[in-house]
């Protein structure tokens, strides 16, 4: 039963946060692909938490989502909201990690850039001087040109979020209950805990299995929405 409840959360927590992350990232990538003062220092800001150890991630992260004492939730207050008890309310906990998942999107956020520098600009300009606005220039020239680095970014980002590990064990434990309780933490308890080695091997094995039928799966659908310059659509 434990199982298939990591499992659920572990894939909730995939479904949901990865495609924010990518969302996010993208969206940052666009802002800090034009050119202004200070753009080095900002691009180095957003960059830096994702090279902050998981385990002070962790720790800074149950100081922000405390419940009584959180920055969060007093910065809420301040606006007159309460907030909820993230980090003990069942229906907060998935959504929390989410919420802090968003901190370490710089990474991704470097490799959508990358792929914004490298497009041909005249391609863009001709979109623009054919009347295309825009969204039109987003949706039909610069995220069809992106698919490579999305399709990365995909499989990257689904792979961590289902190894996430440092965080929750840091900070909830699994709890409540076992609504935080991820897929590794599972295996973790039950190998270096409880002293299971052979069911904490099984589960690494399920781990891998859906991982890899997952990346399979991502891999087989890029053939009809990944373009490579060069290559036939």
């Amino acid at each position: 039963e434990t199982f298939h409840k990591s499992l659920a959360v572990t894939t909730t927590y995939a479904i949901l946060a990865v495609p924010l992350q990518l969302v996010v990232a993208l969206g940052l990538a666009l802002l800090l692909d034009r050119p202004f003062r200070g753009i080095g220092t900002a691009r180095t800001l957003f960059y830096l938490p994702t090279i902050v150890s998981p385990v002070i991630l962790g720790a800074m992260w149950r100081w922000i989502l405390d419940g009584d004492q959180g920055l969060l939730n007093g910065g809420l207050a301040t606006a007159g909201l309460a907030g909820p008890d993230w980090l003990k309310d069942p229906s907060w906990v998935v959504p929390s990690f989410m919420l802090m998942s968003l901190w370490t999107v710089g990474a991704q956020m470097l490799v959508f850039l990358a792929g914004l520098q490298g497009l041909d600009r005249r391609q863009l300009e001709a979109a623009q001087l054919d009347g295309a606005g825009a969204w039109s220039r987003f949706r039909f020239v610069i995220l069809p040109a992106l698919g490579p680095v999305l399709l990365f970014n995909l499989i990257t980002g689904l792979i961590a979020a289902f190894q996430l590990f440092a965080q929750p064990f840091v900070m909830t434990q699994g709890g409540p209950g076992n609504e935080s309780r991820f897929l590794v933490l599972y295996l973790y308890d039950q190998g270096f805990r409880f002293l299971r080695m052979g069911y904490a091997s099984t589960l690494a094995w399920v781990l891998f299995a859906i991982t890899a039928a997952l990346a399979l799966v991502v891999l087989r659908s890029s053939k009809r929405w990944v373009h490579y310059a060069g290559g036939a659509r």
